[in-house]
């Protein structure tokens, strides 16, 4: 029997964090697949490891060692992230990569190692998270980009300028190229382009290109 002192207190915790939902879909007289898949979800695990849990909580009457981590053997396509650090780098993925404007990979790592350290887990290397953003299916990624609603016209005329620099205008576009990141060439996404347009001359009087942040508004500035 192995030494429980040895035992990590990260460990312990997940363990403890998985009794609160395996022990009672363990005794459920009905344990539907919709179970198992919603128990999966609040895990951060595969319905393939949430079924391993349950067996393994049955059969050790749900001892609390029965739901520590397993140390994963690897294996191409495995992930190697305990329950906890899997869910919080699906919970950055959402959040900061899955939307219209994606944050680049660099920036998800960093959000991943913040929030695996505020939640006391190891942080997952920067390869892991990058692999993982790699894997994400392109389908997933068009459906993300397209989420964001689209702007509502504004009726009307803008006033006359009598002279340059009396009226200027400001636009926003999405730059029509794709920006990859310098260390494995993958993709970071597409930059915001900003113009301010002298409405008199038609002259540009500054830009700004920006890869980071909201969608900004379409304004006019006189």
């Amino acid at each position: 029997m192995a030494d429980l002192s040895l035992i990590p207190e990260v460990a312990w915790r997940e363990a403890l964090r998985r009794a609160e939902v395996v022990r009672p879909l363990a005794e459920h007289p009905r344990r539907s697949r919709h179970l198992v898949r919603t128990a999966a979800s609040a895990l951060g695990l595969s319905e393939r490891q949430t079924y391993e849990l349950l067996r393994r909580c049955r059969e050790a009457g749900g001892a609390l060692t029965a739901l520590l981590p397993v140390r994963s053997g690897g294996g191409r396509g495995r992930t190697r992230l305990p329950g906890a650090g899997e869910a919080v780098l699906r919970r950055v993925v959402e959040d900061a990569y899955l939307t219209p404007q994606r944050r680049p990979a660099a920036a998800v790592v960093r959000d991943v190692a913040a929030r695996c350290r505020e939640a006391g887990l190891p942080a997952p290397s920067a390869n892991t998270v990058r692999r993982r953003l790699r894997a994400l299916p392109p389908s997933e990624l068009r459906r993300r980009g397209e989420a964001h609603p689209e702007a509502a016209p504004v009726h009307g005329r803008a006033p006359a300028s009598r002279h340059p620099l009396d009226l200027v205008q400001v636009d926003h576009t999405p730059v029509d190229l794709i920006l990859v990141d310098s260390a494995d060439r993958a993709p970071i996404g597409r930059p915001w382009l900003t113009v301010a347009i002298d409405a008199h001359s038609r002259c540009i009087a500054g830009f700004h290109l920006a890869l980071e942040g909201r969608r900004p508004p379409r304004s006019a500035c006189a």
